[in-house]
Formats: structure tokens, sequence, C-alpha cells
């Protein structure tokens, strides 16, 4: 068979890809090898024209390692590579054949050679495997088929299962596992997988099919070479581990560093390969300046997320908002995050966004589905099917609802259908189904890690998407992140303000990314040059300044500095140019950097990335192809591709080769499109975003093409289509449930129509279908304000073209506009106008609904006659309808709830109770969506407290405001407080009642709510006036009033003269006279009036409490008749309201009243409670003794001592304050606060208290904002009533207990104050008592946890064996009990290891920073890597570990953090072999000394280095000590307990002088021992020891170590 000039002579093999032959040239009769890829290949196809444009490159290589490519042909769709040809064998047949290990590095070596040639050429092999590498009979190994991974179609050979073995070498970020740019670090991957298999045989990663093989290479740990191969050496273990690291960064950053660690290697005997210390990748970056660098100076943020990424496995999800300024390194942080996902197993997506998708609805979240799903397809074929499976089973049949807007799922969940989903909000159902996907896929084995970067740029649909997300995540293993550009966080304040009050509650943070230290610049400049001989400080310090630490903007100038030659190479090294240095003006600026690199390209490249702008931030090649050809003629894609690639040198653009091998490119940052997008005139512009929508409708096919039409033919000013696009880009929006993205389009598409239509009835017709799409819209996202200005401009021009269909349905959205805004007059104008003209065109579906509002608008202004008709002749309608329909639906809900409350307000019980079961039947087919739950929840619990079980309304609201503040129904929520105040006084708890009326007021003046408010106003005001606090009163029925004048003026009239009348009857000076002229004027009112039956009986029975009042006869007759119009009605709650409010009267001269003014508490009537609440005050203080003298732990008796001061005072806060220690020489400190509604932060007015302990005395304000006017913190707080009490024993004052409300006026009155005092001295005294009692047990709590201390100190002793080289014995007896001597040998492998120290004093203090010691010591030991360091070295790892606790944490954070500033460690620390060889560093107090077994001599061994724990550097300057041990010497360790022991006692704090053991005795007794076992030495030591001193007052420890 001939191809071009050459003849396939014979098949040499054939793989899953493609085919080789052995062939000849025709011309020159050389033998060659022809290479076909099994694909036919289509010409017009990236990866092809890609591998065209490389093989310009690979027909100049020259290399003795790489086969040399000779040509190319394109033949009958197929492509044919043809290479000299070379006798050997591949790599993959001889790998086994007994290669020795250095032959097996030699041939990873010309690898590395090759690599390196190549990866300058900016080539990436990107297929590294054993059949790519052929070893020649001279053994010269030969790389092979560079470029032709270009043409493979990876997306088909990972659905094959004959290529699995390709992927088996492939990197995480090349498979598309991991989120990184492939380079040429990915072949160094691919090369330690490689290194890794014909050292050790096997592969890392091995699994049947593709997906469990991608996800061991992100997941799994391998296992080490060297455990496998154990003669390895620990530098070919390293090496490979090293190249083979999971995250690019931790990889060898060149070939040419490998290439330089390899030949170390190589140049060491036998011995030296296995203890010469090697720091790989030192000369990493000498050849090829790379200006990556690991993670530098984001420590305490990486912490951060890893410790939320670590809470995923226990179940518990948090959200992370990261905020920084552009280049600050926000998306480098976010990436590093998933290296650590791996060893949790978690799915890790990253998701970001740009201006293209910022139109595109749920864009963040749907691209996170869609990710997830390919990395479900990844697994394994068990895991797979079991987790699809799972998705399906948990979501449902109603997951068929994401389909609708994430086609992909729709192999999951079928595809979507118009009229599958019913009985079902289909936006609430979306974000059910969408949340219920996300939950399905986490678990504690697979947490789920979603990362979102560029929030900015999110749609007001993800944002809300979000917000009802978020509280679902904290309790499961869901880990978000948020990125967000500082300088752009205003464009979704919305989100930050949901993240900010989740940040408060506890279940998020906020991450602020500052700028990097002068330090950490330093190191990303030491990284990326290695050695830097001078200037460093210098450079550091310049870039530092200049850049404020910007981590873009320090490596942008660190090219400059490059550029300009004034830091260049010398030998291994970079010599910086101090001259150069000093004159040179540093960038500041990433727009500065951004035009210098733009000015750069070439005209043409920069005319391309012009072109490319249009686009948006990201842009496809084959989009931008087609554009081009429109413009600039004759260009080929090869051409494309190098302009492309000359941004990409630049820096301006990055790029992404999918799976397909398709590019999609992006600009690296917003301010690179800017620059290029002001550089294009304006007329040149509209015709690019023409040209640009031209194509796109003919050739793009993705879910957001009507969105990028709709912005494209609007920037061209192509109106008709301009208009068209974006009235459907409106429709997709809004069936995509992205309801402010769609009223957006609309506009757009309606503002075109004004600019430039004409005013044909077409034209129009199709502006008011507009304005109708909008205002259904508007009226879901409650935009009424919106709805108002858009309709009112438009419903003349339904007058003008006589368009009465149109005109009705104006009027209609007008009227509910007004209507849900609270400004009932204007609602009624439209719907009163709109009934007549509906009914004459039979639009019925536009009548139900204004008679059902009409009756609600009627009978919330107390027109209940005609509300209730109306509604009721609404439902009749509505009922002649599509009960289906959502907007019926719910019309019929509001419905029976207002026409619930109409007859609930005018007393008719079982009408009322009737309209709540009609609901509840009527809600049944619907009872599991959260919005209907919410609407029969509130009616249900409303209409109770009106005239139903107060008890149940009570138990209903919990749930009512929980569902309301998940849903933000801000009109529900405030009103669930006033019935709930409702609910309170109907059990007769009227505080209860006055804190939830007061709080459902001041929500609704926040939230500016002003429907229905008068009614609040008014209930709140008859409260007060019942309690006799006239000045409360009077204020808010003036405030009601100021809402009152679209309301039934009979019905306010008679109410507000009762609530007069009741002010007058209760009053301290009572106008009886006066009182009974205003009720008759409420009874005049009601009298005649069936619907005003229930507030005639209202007005009779305040009637006769004032005649009560006035001894009049009448008064009993009266009195029973308004009871008999409540049983009539069957009203209990008004019958027992009635009669204790009689009582009260008739009760006047009470004997409580007397019993009081008879124990000198003053009170005045007007603040008086009734009866009850005063005996339940007193309740709590006859039994305070006996609750309080059952507590004796100090911390639950002051929560309870507030607890119970809350419930005494009826207080909304408290705050309890003491002395420290109760010392009043000591600060005053919060030790236990409360509140009702648990704010975060409790703030108290630090006069009022001050004023209470200068004094003595109690404190009570009864109006703090007028009392307390100059008090900032009550005006800003808002504090309504004050009370304070000193807590005195014996006539100190230990503290003082605060009670305030913010709700109630008034609410502290004397009769309360009077308990409040006499409680707060029985606290007094139970606080006295507990601290005794805590100071006993406290003392007994120390000794059993000494003892407990010391009990664990023992047990982390080693227990030393007698190995066949050395003896060893030690002895450790504390001064008390827990020490800090501590001591450790480490014998498991070679080279062994020791530790020796005494840590500064003895006893608990000493015990910890000893067992930080131990923990460091062991921990490095065990490493073996860190066992082959100097030891200068791990002595220093154990200083900072120790110096960071004692210095950094405990001093700081301990509370008693100063007992750590001068503590220390001595520390000797040791390495040995088995021959005796010792090497010695540290410094103590006692020296080690050296006992020879021929002599007896001893040998002090000097110190070295700092004392561990007090400088940062312990080992600057000095020297290792280096000796040896022969048969029977002996190195004696010991601390200066034994030598500083003394033989007299101490006498008291006397300087005496005191005989100590000292060191002679001690050298003496080990010298005359010497030839004895270590052991006996050792007991001869501590007895002599122990003779000699009086008592023992430090540590007494010794260890010694003898070689056999």
């Amino acid at each position: 068979m001939k191809i071009g000039n050459y003849e396939i002579l014979e098949k040499i093999n054939e793989g899953g890809m493609g085919i080789v032959y052995k062939g000849v040239d025709i011309n020159n009769e050389s033998v060659v090898a022809i290479k076909t890829i099994k694909d036919s290949i289509n010409k017009d196809d990236q990866s092809y024209i890609r591998f065209k444009k490389e093989a310009e490159t690979l027909s100049k290589l020259n290399h003795p390692n790489i086969i040399k490519f000779l040509d190319f042909i394109e033949e009958n769709n197929k492509v044919y590579i043809i290479t000299e040809y070379i006798e050997g064998k591949s790599l993959k047949d001889i790998i086994g054949n007994g290669f020795s290990i250095d032959d097996k590095v030699r041939f990873i070596l010309g690898i590395a050679e090759a690599l390196d040639y190549v990866h300058s050429m900016d080539i990436i092999h990107r297929d590294i495997k054993p059949s790519n590498i052929m070893v020649t009979k001279d053994n010269t190994i030969k790389v092979l088929d560079f470029g032709v991974a270009n043409l493979f179609n990876f997306q088909r050979a990972f659905s094959s299962r004959e290529v699995v073995g390709s992927f088996a070498y492939m990197s995480p970020e090349q498979s598309g596992i991991l989120t990184r740019n492939i380079d040429h670090r990915s072949d160094l991957y691919s090369l330690g997988i490689l290194f890794y298999q014909i050292i050790t045989g096997k592969l890392p990663y091995e699994a049947d099919d593709v997906g469990a093989l991608l996800h061991q290479h992100i997941a799994k740990k391998p296992e080490e070479p060297i455990k496998i191969v154990h003669s390895l050496s620990p530098i070919i273990n390293k090496i490979i581990l090293k190249l083979i690291n999971k995250d690019p960064d931790d990889r060898y950053q060149s070939a040419y560093g490998l290439i330089e660690d390899l030949k170390v290697y190589l140049s060491l005997n036998d011995e030296q390969k296995h203890t010469f210390y090697l720091e790989l990748g030192k000369k990493d970056r000498i050849k090829n300046l790379n200006f990556k660098t690991s993670l530098i100076g984001r420590k305490k943020e990486i912490d951060i997320l890893l410790n939320h990424l670590n809470s995923t496995i226990l179940g518990k999800g948090f959200v992370s908002y990261i905020i920084g300024q552009s280049g600050d390194g926000k998306t480098r942080l976010l990436l590093e995050l998933q290296k650590y996902t791996g060893s949790k197993n978690a799915f890790f997506t990253y998701v970001k966004n740009n201006e293209n998708n910022s139109t595109y609805p749920y864009y963040p979240f749907i691209e996170a589905v869609k990710k997830l799903k390919e990395s479900i397809l990844r697994l394994d074929l068990k895991t797979k099917d079991n987790l699809l499976k799972n998705i399906k089973d948990k979501i449902g049949d109603e997951g068929i609802i994401l389909s609708k807007i994430i086609p992909e799922l729709s192999d999951i969940f079928g595809k979507y259908n118009e009229g599958i989903i019913s009985n079902k909000n289909e936006k609430d159902l979306f974000f059910e189904k969408l949340k219920d996907f996300f939950l399905t896929i986490s678990s504690p084995q697979n947490p789920l890690v979603i990362v979102f970067d560029d929030v900015h740029f999110w749609d007001h649909g993800s944002i809300e998407f979000f917000d009802y997300f978020k509280s679902y995540v904290k309790k499961h293993s869901i880990y978000i992140i948020i990125s967000i550009k500082e300088e752009s966080s205003l464009r979704v304040k919305e989100l930050y303000d949901i993240i900010k009050k989740e940040a408060e509650n506890g279940n998020a943070d906020i991450i602020k990314i500052a700028g990097l230290s002068l330090d950490d610049t330093e190191a990303i400049i030491k990284e990326i040059f290695g050695i830097i001989y001078n200037g460093i400080s210098e450079l550091s310090s310049r870039i530092h300044d200049a850049t404020q630490g910007n981590p873009y903007l320090v490596i942008e100038n660190l090219k400059t500095v490059v550029e300009e030659g004034i830091i260049s190479q010398k030998r291994d090294g970079w010599v910086v140019n101090l001259n150069k240095l000093t004159d040179f003006r540093f960038s500041s600026s990433i727009i500065d950097r951004i035009v210098d690199r733009v000015n750069r390209l070439t005209p043409q490249t920069r005319e391309v990335l012009s072109y490319a702008s249009i686009f948006g931030k990201e842009f496809s090649f084959e989009l931008l192809y087609k554009l081009i050809l429109k413009k600039i003629f004759r260009m080929k894609r090869e051409e494309l591709l190098e302009l492309l690639l000359e941004a990409k040198k630049e820096g301006l653009i990055g790029e992404t080769i999918t799976s397909k091998g398709e590019g999609i490119y992006s600009f690296i940052h917003d301010k690179v499109l800017e620059t290029l997008q002001t550089q294009i005139p304006s007329y040149l512009l509209r015709e690019l975003h023409g040209l640009a929508a031209d194509i796109i409708e003919t050739e793009y096919t993705q879910g957001d093409k009507v969105y990028k039409l709709a912005y494209h033919y609007l920037m061209a000013d192509k109106r008709n289509k301009a208009y068209y696009y974006n009235k459907e880009a409106g429709k997709k929006a809004n069936d995509s449930y992205s309801f402010k993205l769609a009223i957006k389009f609309f506009k757009t598409a309606l503002d075109i129509l004004k600019k430039f239509a004409k005013d044909t009835e077409k034209a129009l017709i199709s502006r008011l279908t507009l304005v109708l799409e909008i205002a259904e819209i508007n009226l879901q996202i409650s935009g009424f304000d919106d709805n108002i200005e858009v309709l009112k401009e438009h419903i003349d021009i339904a007058k003008k073209i006589n368009n009465q269909t149109y005109l009705v349905k104006i009027m209609f959205f007008l009227g509910k506009s007004y209507h849900l805004k609270g400004n009932l007059p204007e609602a009624l104008k439209y719907y009163y106008e709109l009934i007549p003209l509906a009914e004459k065109l039979e639009m019925n579906d536009f009548l139900a609904i204004p008679y059902c509002a009409i009756g609600r608008v009627e009978a919330s202004n107390g027109n209940f006659k005609e509300g209730i008709e109306y509604i009721t002749k609404g439902l009749e309608l509505i009922d002649q309808l599509d009960v289906k329909s959502d907007v019926n639906f719910l019309e019929k809900v509001y419905s029976y709830g207002v026409l619930g409350h109409a007859l609930g307000y005018i007393g008719r019980k079982k009408d009322a109770l009737k309209c709540i079961k009609n609901l509840e039947e009527l809600i049944e087919s619907k009872k599991d969506i959260p919005i209907f739950q919410l609407y029969y929840s509130f009616y249900y619990s409303s209409v109770n407290a009106l005239v139903g079980d107060p008890e149940k309304a009570i138990k209903e609201f919990t749930h009512t405001i929980d569902l309301a503040r998940d849903l933000k129904n801000v009109i529900i929520e405030i009103y669930s407080f006033f019935f709930l105040g409702l609910a309170y006084y109907a059990k007769s708890d009227i505080e209860e009642a006055i804190r939830n009326l007061t709080k459902s007021l001041e929500y609704a003046k926040e939230k500016n709510i002003s429907l229905g408010i008068t009614i609040v106003y008014y209930f709140l005001a008859e409260f007060y006036a019942r309690l006799g606090n006239k000045k409360m009163a009077i204020e808010l029925l003036d405030k009601g009033k100021e809402f009152a004048k679209p309301i039934n003026q009979d019905y306010i009239c008679q109410w507000e003269n009762r609530i007069l009348a009741t002010i007058n009857l209760f009053s301290s000076t009572p106008n009886l006279p006066e009182s009974l002229k205003l009720i008759e004027n409420s009874i005049k009112k009601t009298i005649d009036n069936d619907y005003f039956r229930f507030f005639y009986g209202k007005n009779l029975m305040i009637k006769s409490l004032i005649l009560f009042k006035m001894e009049k006869k009448e008064a009993d007759e009266l009195f029973n008749e308004a009871l008999k119009i409540f049983e009539d009605l069957e009203l209990v709650n008004p019958i027992r309201d009635a009669k204790l409010l009689k009582e009260r009267v008739i009760g006047q001269a009470h004997p409580l009243e007397q019993k009081v003014t008879d124990t000198s508490v003053t009170f005045t009537t007007s603040h008086t409670q009734t009866e009850f609440y005063y005996q339940r005050q007193l309740k709590y203080l006859l039994k305070l003794s006996e609750q309080l003298a059952k507590i004796h732990d100090m911390n639950e008796l002051i929560n309870k001592i507030l607890d119970l001061a809350m419930e005494v005072g009826g207080a909304e806060r408290g705050i309890l304050l003491l002395y420290e220690d109760l010392d009043f020489t000591k600060p005053l400190k919060i030790a236990s606060l409360r509140s009702t509604d648990n704010d975060e932060e409790i703030v108290y007015s630090t006069y009022v208290v001050q004023t209470t302990l200068e004094t003595g005395k109690g404190q009570i304000v009864m109006d703090a904002e007028e009392e307390l006017a100059d008090d900032s913190t009550v005006i800003n707080y808002k504090m309504k009533s004050i009370m304070t009490a000193p807590l005195i024993v014996s006539g100190k004052i230990l503290g003082v207990i605060y009670l305030d409300n913010r709700q109630v006026k008034g609410l502290f009155n004397e009769e309360v104050f009077e308990l409040f005092k006499a409680f707060a001295i029985e606290a007094a005294i139970s606080i006295e008592n507990a601290k005794l009692y805590q100071e006993v047990q406290e003392k007994a709590r120390i000794a059993k946890e000494m003892e407990i201390a010391k009990d664990i100190q023992v047990s982390l002793l080693p227990d030393i064996k007698d190995n066949e080289f050395y003896e060893i014995s030690s002895f450790m007896r504390t001064a008390t009990e827990v020490g800090g001597d501590y001591f450790d040998i480490f014998m498991d492998d070679k080279p062994y290891f020791g530790v020796f120290g005494d840590v500064s004093g003895h006893g608990l203090k000493s015990g910890l920073v000893m067992m930080m010691a131990e923990v460091a010591f062991n921990a490095l030991t065990k490493n073996r890597d860190f066992r082959e360091k100097d030891i200068k070295e791990i002595y220093q790892s154990i200083n900072y570990t120790l110096y960071k606790n004692m210095q950094t944490r405990l001093s700081k954070k301990s509370n008693i953090g100063s007992n750590y500033n001068h503590m220390y460690m001595t520390m000797r620390l040791f390495k040995f072999d088995e021959h005796g060889n010792f090497q010695m560093f540290g410094n103590d107090h006692a020296e080690p000394f050296i006992c020879r077994s021929d002599t007896g001599n001893i040998e002090p061994i000097p110190s070295s280095g700092f004392l561990i724990g007090i400088l940062e550097d312990a080992v600057r300057g000095a020297e290792i000590r280096s000796f040896s041990l022969n048969k029977g010497d002996l190195l004696v360790l010991y601390s200066d307990g034994i030598t500083e022991a003394k033989r007299e006692k101490k006498n008291g704090d006397k300087l005496t002088k005191r005989n100590m053991f000292g060191e002679e005795r001690l050298f003496k007794i080990v010298s005359d021992n010497r030839n004895k076992s270590c052991k006996e030495i050792i007991q001869s030591v501590i007895s002599s020891v122990d003779e000699w001193m009086a008592e023992q007052e430090d540590d007494i420890t010794i260890l010694i170590i003898k070689k056999k």
C-alpha cells in the first residue's frame, strides 16, 4: 500500500487509538515508521489544526533521545505520521527484563532530557507512557509520538475500555479531574508514573475502568516505592513521589531540575545513595524561568478553608465568602483547596462566572450540576450506577422539572414535556429538586465542595436559589465557597447582605484577602529565582512598596525586571543590578501592566483580540474564526492559532482544551477586555456585534443562545432582531423562573418599541403585551412601584386604540399592585372601574379576583358587610374557573383567609372557623408546598387568636413565623406577631400581648408597611388604656389615626371612643362622666348594625364597668347583657376578659392594695398590673431561696439568677455583671446575658449601671428614650424600659443585675421594682456562698488533675530496650506531680535518634511544654525524610514548633499567657548509628559527658545552639558536636536536679548558702561504677543523691547509653 512517497511494508503494532507500520521512502529507500490514527480526521477540527501547527516545529527537532519526525500526509480523511525507523523495543516490552535500578534511572534521565528539550520550545508531549518510549539495542532511549496526542479524541477514549492504559499515566489536570491548565508539568507527572512502574514493576494506580482509575489519581495516596523495593535509594523514592504529586505546584517545575537531581544520584557511590541528603528541585528554575509559585502568604486563609472542609466529613456544612481586590490571588486560593479534597473522597466543583453568562438564569448552579454529573460519570461502573440510581430514587418523578432547565439531566429523569408537573408552583419545585440533587450527592463519605468564583456576575435567580439553599447546607456535608472582587461587590449587594447575616448567625464566614506582607513578597521572589546573590532585600522592598503585596502585580513586575535586565542569571543563580533597580519605576496598577502588554502585541494580534473581546470574557476558537473570516479574508486557522499563541505568551489570554480538542479561550482579566474594547471605533463595534450575532444565530447551539443574540443584536443596533430576541430571552428567563432577568429583557424590548416603532395599532398592542408580561412577573417579586409606573404609562394607550381587553387587564394589574403596596383607595378605584367592563366583556378570569380583592379591601377597611359579600361572590366566581391555576388558587386561599379574619373580627366564631376548615380542605392537595403551608398556618392561628383557642394559636405561630422568615414573607411575619399578641391577650397575658404588638409595629415601620397598621395601633392603645398608662395609650391612638382615613369611620369612631373611655376609667384620677359620654357615642355607632354586634357587646361591657365604678344599679344589667351577646356568639375569651375587668374595677379598694400599702411599697394605680400578675411575681420571690440554695456551681447559679430576674421583671433582655473574682478593685465583667430574641450582641446603658454601683441603689427608668436622651446607647438601641439592682453582701458590692425592654415603655413599675430589689439581695447571698463552695471544690479538683497529669506524663516516657549494639537505662522522678524533664530514644530504624531535655521550672506548665517536645520529636523522627536531614535542621524544627506554641499561641491566647513568655527548654538532640558514631546538638545547664571504659576519664560535651522556645532561630552559627563511643564507653545525660540537689532545706525567703551535690560527685560515681550495668550505675547515682539532699526541689532525670 502506497501513502504519498512511502510504501507500507508491514504492520508493526496496533493499539486502541492507532496503528504503526514499517515502510520505506520510495525516493531514497530509507526505512521509516508510519503511524496512522484510527479516527477519521476533520481537516477543520482544531485538534488537527493544532497538530499541523506543531508539526512544523516537530520537523525541526534534533535530539538524541527523540525519534526524528519526517513528514505527515493527509489522505482519505486520515493522517499518516512519518518518523525515522528505530530498531529496538518499546519500554513497555522490556520493563521486567532485569535492568538494574541505575539502568532504569538512566532510562528516565534520557526521557527527561528529551522533555527538557521540547518543553523549551513550548511543546507538551501529553502522552508519556511505556509504549511511546523506544529502547535501542545500545539501550539509548527514544521518545516518540510528540504531538500525536493532539489528534486523540479523549472523549471517545474515555468511554473505550480498550484504552484504560492510556489514562494510567495521565495527570489529574489533563484528565479534567483537577481544575488546572495543562502545562509541561503534566508530562513530568506522566514520567513519574512511568518511573514508579519501571522501578516497582507495578503502577501506583490500577483499576478495571477509566472512572475508577481517574478517581485514584486525585484521591488515593500511592504506596511508597521503597516499601515495595526495600533496597531502593531514599533519593529515588523521594524523586518519584515528587514527580507524581497531585498538585502541579508540588511537582518538579522543570525537566531540567529533575535531570540535575538524577545526575547527582548517579554520581554517588552505593553507600552515599542510601545516606546522602539531597534537596530536591534545587535547580528547578535555573534553565526555564517559571513564574508559577506555590501558594505563599495564605496559610491563615487555607487553614480556615481546611477546617470547614474537615467538618464536612462530620456532616456539617458551611459557607465561606472570600472578598478581595483584583489580582490578590482569590482564584489561586480557591483552587489550592482542591488538592485536599481527594483524601476526603469529596466531589469538587469549580464554577467561574463572567459577563458572558451573567444573563444565563441560574448559570452557576446549572454549571455545577453539569460538572458534578461529569464527575459521577468518571466513577467506576458500580459506584456510578449506584449513585445515579440513588439520585433518581431520592429526587423522584418530580425530578423531571430539572430536565426543563438542565436538559443534560434528561437521561436521569426523562425529557421534560409541558404539562407534566401539576399542583405545584414550578419555581418552588425547581428549587426543591435542585436542592435535593446537591443534597443527594453529598455525604460524610463523599462531601460536596462547590467553589463559585467571580459571583459579582450572578443573576438574581442564582442569588434567590442560594438564599433558599443556604439553610440546608449547614446540616449536610456541603462546603460552598464564594469569591468576589471587592470593587464589584455592590453589583450583588443582595448576596453580600445574605452572607453577612449568615456570618452573624455563625453559619458562614467572610474572609478578607489582604495584600501579601514584605516577607511573603520576598518568598515569592526566592521561589521563582532560587539563589539570588545580591539585592534580594532591595528588590523585594521596591516591588512590595509598588504593589502593596498584590500577587498579580508582584509577578508582573518580576517579569518586567527580567525583561529590563535588572535581574540576570549568573552561574546557578541570579544577580540584581542595583543601579538599574534604583532608577526603575515599578508599576502599581494592573491596568498599566495590561495596557503595556496589549501595546506590545503585533497589530494583527491586537486586531484579532479586539474582535474576540466582542464575545465577552470567554470565547471559542470557532466563533472567533468565523467572525474573522467575515472581516479578514483568507486567514487560515493555523494563522489564527499562531496569533492567539502570541497573546497567550503575553499572558493576556488563557486556553482550555476540551476533551473533544476544542479550544476555549478567556481573557485573564476584565481589564484586558476593557482595554481592547476602548480601542475599537463605535461604528466598527456595532458592525462586529452584528456579525457575531449572525454567526451565533446560525452556528451556536448551546442553551444560552437566545441571551447572546439579545445582547449582540442590541449592541449592533439591529432593532428588529434586538426586539425579537430580547422578547424571547424574557420568555426563556421567565420559563426558567429567573423573574428579574425576564423583566430586564422585556423592558429592553419595550424600550426598543417605544423609541423606534411607529404608533401603529400592531406596534402599540405589542407594547401592551410586553407591559402585561412585565406586570405579571412584577407581582411575583413584589415589584409594585415598577408595575404602577409601567402600567399607568400605558393605560391611555389601551384607551386610545379602544382595546377594552387590554384595558381590563391593565386596570386589574394596577389595582392589584396598589392593593399589595398598601394603597387601598387607589386599588379600589381601579377594581370598581374594572368590574362593569369585565362583566360586559364576560372576562370572568378578571372578575373573580377583583371581587375577592375588593372584598378583602373592604374587610380590611372595617366595611365588614360589603367585604363579606364581595368575597363570597368572588369565591363563587373562582369556582367556575380553573382552580388548578396558581393565580386562581392563591386568590381562593387569600379570600378564605381574609374572610375568616373579617368574621373573626366581628365575633362570628362558627363562620370564621368554617372558613379555616374550607381552607384546610382546599390546601390539602398542596400541603407539601411551603408557601401554602405558610398561608394555612397563618390563617389557622390568626383566626384562633381572634375567636378560637389561643393556646393553639400560640403553638402554631412558632411554625408560622419560622416559615414566613424562610420564605421572606414580610407581611405575614409582621401580622403573625400582631395576632400572636392577640392570642396572649386572650389568655390574659397582657405583658406578652404588648411585647408582640410592639414588635409587629416596629417591624412594619422598618419595612415601610402600612397595610392594616391602624388596627395594631388601636389594639395596643386599648391594652395600655386597660393598664392605666394614659400617656402611652393616647400616643398610640394618635399614631393610629394617621393611618385611619380610608377605614370605615363608624368602626373607627366607636373604637376610638371606647379606648378614650377606658383610659379615663382606669386613670388614677378618673373622669367618669366623661368616660360615660364617650362610651355612649360608641354604643350609638354599633347598636343597629348586625355586623357590629360584637363591638356593641364590648361597648356595653365598658359602660357597665363605668357604672360599677359610679356605683349605679343598672351596671349589673348592662354587664349581663354584654355577656349574653358574647355567649350567643360562643366567645369564651371575651367573657373571661369581661369578668376579670369587672373584678378589677369593683376591687379597687381591694385587700391586696391595702396589704401592699402596709409594707410601704408605693405605686400608682396607673401602672398597676392585674392581680394575677402581681401574685405571680410574689410567688417567684417566696420560692427564690429554695431554688438557689440547691445550686453550687457558679456558672449555673449565675445563669439561674438571671433567668429568674427576667421572669420577675418581665424583661426582654438581661445582663448580670460581676466584679472579677467578686473583688470590686478589679474590672467589672459580663457574667451572663440573655435575650428573648437571641440577639448576637447585647449592649447596656453604662450610665445606669455606673449610677447603680456609685449609689449602691437600684434604678428604674420607665421611658428611657425621654429620661436618658443624652445616653447614646439608649437612643441607638431604642431602649424603652430599664431596671437595675446592685448585688450587695455585708456592705460589699459584687455586681449588678441589669434588665431592659426595647418593646414597651413603662414596663417596670414600682411594685415589680421592690420585688426585684429583694430578689437581688437573695441572689447576692447565693453568689457569695457559691464562691466559698467553689474554692473548696477547686482545690480538690487541682489535686486530682495533677495526679492524672503525672500519670499521663509517666505513661508517655519511652519503654527503652537494649539492642545488639547498645545497653540503655533511665530514671526520672518529678519534684511535683508533673515535671518538665523529658527524654526519648528512637531505634526503630536507622539512623537512631535520642533527645534529652529539661523545661524551666516544674509543675503543670513545665509538663505541658515537655509533652509538646515529645510530640514534635516523635513526629519528626518517624518521618524517614526528616531523619536524613541535618541534625541542626531537625533541632530547629522542634524549636520552631515550641516557639510558635509558647510565644505566639500560649502567651497570647492562654489566660495565664504571661507565664509562658519566659519559659524555655534545654535540649540535647543526638543522632547515632550502630557503630558508635554520634552527632549531638543543643544547649543545656547540665552538660552531658562521656565516660571512657578503659581509663574512666570524663569528657564533657559542650553546648551548641540556643535554648528551645526562646528565639525563632535556635541554630544560627552553632556547631554540631561529633564523637564516637567504643566498646564499654558511656554517654551520660542528666538534669540539673541531680547536681543542684541541696544538702540543707530552704529557710523561707532567706538567701542562705546551701551545699549542692555538684558535678564532681556525679563524675566520680559514674567513673567508679563504669564496668557495671547502666541500671546499676543509675541506682548508685540516685541513692547517693537521695542520701545527700534534704528535700527534692527539682525534677531528677538521668539517661545512660553504653556501647556494646
